[in-house]
């Protein structure tokens, strides 16, 4: 006589195990700022009001982004209009000494520090950027 304890019908049950069943597994995503309508729908069916909020929050990063890149502009301003005020000073305190080693006869020394003032200052000059033109560039780097 056949024995058909749990123990004897392994066969059995694997094979049953593996009939009927399907299994799919579906994800869903997005990219950008703001997911695709059908999936906001989803959103306010599950929690209503909150394909609104999602907006309102997107809205609000947007504009806090254009404050502070406004922010970092004004900032950049700021520090080129002090660097130049600064590269003024100095070479007007550059050209005085050179004048002063003019009047006491140390033509060298005057030489060399109004030459060396006059060829920073080309310098400068030739190697500046356009800052908009850099801003941009070094975004892209990153």
């Amino acid at each position: 006589m056949p024995d058909n304890t749990p123990a004897n019908t392994k066969d059995h049950d694997e094979n049953q195990g593996e009939k009927g069943h399907i299994l799919t597994i579906e994800e869903l995503g997005w990219a950008g700022p703001i997911p695709s309508p059908r999936t906001l729908q989803q959103f306010d069916d599950i929690l209503p009001g909150s394909a609104e909020r999602i907006f309102a929050q997107f809205e609000a990063e947007a504009a806090h982004r254009r404050r502070c890149e406004a922010e970092e502009l004004r900032f950049r301003e700021r520090e080129s209009h002090v660097g130049q005020f600064l590269a003024g000073i100095f070479a007007v305190g550059a050209f005085g000494v050179t004048a002063f080693a003019l009047h006491v006869g140390a033509y060298s020394v005057a030489g060399l520090v109004g030459t060396t003032t006059v060829l920073t200052g080309v310098a400068a000059f030739l190697n500046r950027k356009n800052p908009r033109v850099s801003s941009i560039d070094s975004d892209d780097e990153g």
